[in-house]
């Protein structure tokens, strides 16, 4: 069993086992019994292995796939990579945001007036953070900590904030 096709634009043919369907100058794209396809055009490339490994890239833009385990987009904007279930990363380079969670870790990062916002908690067990003006620190979601924001501080203890220092924390800082 076998089929072709041709035309002023391209040229196909297709067995059983393997076809080849090819637009000149545009794309060509290889079939492989029983779910491979290795494609190439003027934008980019992409390799299959249906359902499970995706791989390609299209201008600024690329993807891996190993499916359900295994996701990674990326372009010029942004990036998102999840593993499944431990790891989960999504960064934005517009304004350096980044919140990543890996086990029972978290990091967030962002762009703020005066440089980079940080913070990083060990759930459920600690916390810290900086940013351009202060820092904090927290055991137990707060149970005990200290934050400094400025010329202003604050002490916590069974979760009950007392100012000790300076003018009352920015509500921000109170969030932490």
């Amino acid at each position: 069993m076998f089929f072709a096709s041709d035309s002023p634009t391209g040229h196909d043919w297709l067995t059983p086992l393997v076809g080849r369907f090819q637009t000149y100058g545009a794309s060509n794209t290889w079939w492989i019994f029983p779910s491979f396809t290795f494609s190439s055009s003027t934008h980019g490339w992409e390799n299959d292995l249906h359902p499970i490994v995706y791989l390609g890239r299209s201008e600024d833009s690329s993807h891996t796939v190993v499916a359900p385990f295994f996701w990674d987009f990326a372009n010029s904007k942004n990036r998102t990579t999840v593993g499944f279930p431990l790891y989960w990363r999504f960064a934005d380079t517009a304004d350096q945001s980044v919140i990543q969670v890996a086990a029972n870790t978290v990091y967030v990062q962002k762009r703020v007036v005066g440089g980079i916002d940080w913070q990083f908690h060990l759930v459920p067990l600690f916390s810290y953070g900086e940013s351009p003006t202060g820092y904090f620190w927290n055991v137990l979601f707060g149970l005990a900590g200290y934050t400094r924001d400025g010329v202003s501080a604050q002490v916590r203890a069974l979760w009950v904030p007392f100012d000790v220092g300076g003018a009352p924390p920015p509500a921000q800082a109170a969030t932490r």
